[in-house]
């Protein structure tokens, strides 16, 4: 088992969810149960007779020998023995070994007195970075930001840092920004869809929740500088010009005149749109309950966002859904007892992607948000990581 590191008491998937959003004066925390990178069990070798060679599901090969007593195996950089059967009527035996990155696990079939079989694993799928998800989170106790095809193969991580979060996509898909967790201060850090030449576009302020403008030109942030509130910035990370006050989470129209952004109200989260000079202010979303994380829709009819107002009482759940631009006819999308969050709609409009705790969330070491897609009117709900450790606020 993974080491977990709270109440080692069951949990049950209410016990998680009421933990999982928090508020923090006038910014959303929600809470990422993260795993710290701990010692991966290891499987006891039945008893066997002489060595065996094991292939990790990198490809690497080391030896292992079964000698009737339980064995450890230490972990591998990329994967672990997960099994192996007793000898069948032939004397033949099988090790498997599994993957971490949702390759198939590679197999031997072991004959007395002939050449051992080996079942190499297929080729990783290759990347499609046109409708690629990016995502943060800690999959099989890997913290950092990640990437995959929208039908959730090949995931690979593309940074390692344990607080890196909120990634989003330049609209040509040429680079990521994303919010890069440091011991004081979070700042905004820009990367290649490959991971490579990852820079830093701001300091000396605590930045979140970066998001490109339809024209590549610049990214909106919220920041605790001057004040506070909603920022942009060239992407180069010059001229901060600031919006508005007392609001986070922005996402802009398609056309680059506005932007939506949640906002405390009375201790209570609504969306607002706002242009960007800072002038006509609007509630669009007007709820008693929670309404937070917008997302606009590319043809720009239509937000994305996340909301309590199922009757649920407050902060006890979120479902997903959609809303006119302009605040009217908010329409439920996808229902579930637990939270859905942070909605991203794919580059053609047909999809949302979002975090969720619903299940199957819970394992024996906890409750942890996957990333699920639908289509846009809330039909064909799967889910696309179901790797340990948890997965969250994807970008599309």
């Amino acid at each position: 088992m993974f080491e977990h590191l709270d109440d080692p008491s069951p949990r049950t998937p209410g016990d998680d969810a009421r933990e999982a959003v928090q508020r923090r004066g006038s910014q959303l925390a929600v809470r990422r149960r993260l795993m710290t990178t701990g010692t991966i069990a290891a499987v006891a070798l039945l008893a066997l007779a002489g060595p065996l060679l094991a292939l990790r599901s990198d490809g690497g090969r080391r030896r292992v020998t079964a000698t009737g007593r339980p064995t450890t195996t230490s972990p591998e950089p990329a994967g672990v023995i997960t099994g192996v059967t007793q000898p069948d009527a032939n004397g033949s035996t099988t090790t498997t070994s599994s993957a971490v990155h949702g390759a198939t696990p590679t197999t031997q079939v072991h004959r007395p007195g002939a050449t051992t079989t080996t079942v190499a694993p297929p080729p990783k799928a290759p990347l499609h970075l046109a409708d690629a998800i990016v995502f943060s989170g800690n999959p099989n106790s890997q913290p950092g930001i990640w990437i995959m095809n929208a039908d959730g193969s090949a995931p690979t991580r593309l940074t390692n840092g344990p607080q890196d979060a909120s990634p989003a996509w330049a609209p040509d898909r040429s680079a990521i920004v994303f919010v890069h967790g440091m011991v004081d201060k979070n700042a905004l850090s820009v990367m290649k869809p490959d991971g490579s030449d990852q820079r830093l576009l701001t300091s000396g302020a605590s930045d979140q929740y970066p998001a490109w403008s339809h024209d590549g030109r610049r990214i909106a942030f919220s920041s605790d500088r001057n004040g506070g509130g909603i920022f942009y910035m060239n992407v180069d990370g010059t001229g901060i010009t600031k919006v508005i006050g007392d609001g986070y989470d922005p996402t802009w129209s398609p056309d680059g005149k506005k932007l939506a952004f949640t906002r405390d109200d009375n201790n209570n989260a609504e969306i607002y749109a706002v242009n960007v000079d800072g002038s006509g202010a609007v509630d669009l979303s007007n709820n008693p309950q929670w309404d937070a994380a917008p997302a606009w829709s590319p043809d720009g009819t239509k937000i994305a966002f996340e909301s309590g107002r199922d009757g649920t009482p407050q902060n006890q759940d979120t479902d997903i859904y959609v809303m006119n631009a302009d605040g009217s006819n908010p329409v439920q999308l996808a229902h579930s007892p637990n939270f859905d969050h942070s909605p991203a709609w794919s580059p053609d409009g047909t999809r949302i992607a979002f975090d969720s705790l619903r299940p199957p969330a819970c394992d024996a070491t906890g409750c942890y948000q996957h990333i699920w897609a639908m289509m846009a009117d809330g039909s064909g709900v799967v889910q696309l990581t179901p790797m340990p450790g948890g997965e969250f606020s994807p970008g599309w």
